[in-house]
């Protein structure tokens, strides 16, 4: 036989009670009276603009993120709005490093990074370095940030050389 590649087949990443599942807390709810509790995923991807992905935004700290589910057509503008506020709050908290914790679920930020720091995964990050793409956060309006799911290693684990994807 003649070697084809390999393939991966492989759900996208979502929110439901089988993919991402936000947990419910305390100061969740609607925060900007729109009648709406936004329930979301994004996306950090410095790409957003070049590819015009729909619904792109950049925060204070120009950090790039696109609305990944609902998908950004579904959302209201008042929605993408809050979603904007409450990520510019959360950088604001974690550029600082004061009250970080009241704004993000360090548990999943801090396993987040292990994952991605063990498999040298170079997509991984925020907008402070000149590659970033597939990191994923997911929280409901006025809830923490959640970092996650992991996402996307094919270059990660020593594979970053983009010369190489080519052989």
């Amino acid at each position: 036989g003649v070697f084809e590649g390999i393939y991966l087949i492989t759900e996208k990443v979502g929110l439901n009670d089988y993919r991402t599942e936000i947990p419910e807390g305390e100061t969740d709810g609607d925060k900007n009276g729109d009648g709406i509790t936004t329930e979301i995923i994004v996306e950090a991807d410095i790409r957003a603009d070049e590819y015009q992905e729909p619904g792109r935004f950049r925060t204070d700290n120009n950090v790039s993120y696109v609305p990944k589910d609902p998908d950004p057509e579904d959302l209201a503008a008042s929605e993408l709005q809050e979603i904007k506020k409450e990520l510019n709050t959360m950088e604001a908290a974690v550029m600082s490093g004061t009250n970080y914790e009241e704004y993000i679920d360090v548990d999943s930020w801090v396993d987040t990074y292990i994952v991605n720091e063990l498999a040298k995964n170079p997509d991984f990050g925020f907008g402070h370095q000149n590659c970033y793409a597939s990191t994923y956060l997911y929280f409901r309006e006025g809830g923490k940030i959640y970092a996650g799911p992991v996402w996307d290693f094919d270059i990660a684990y020593g594979r970053n050389d983009y010369s190489q994807m080519e052989s």
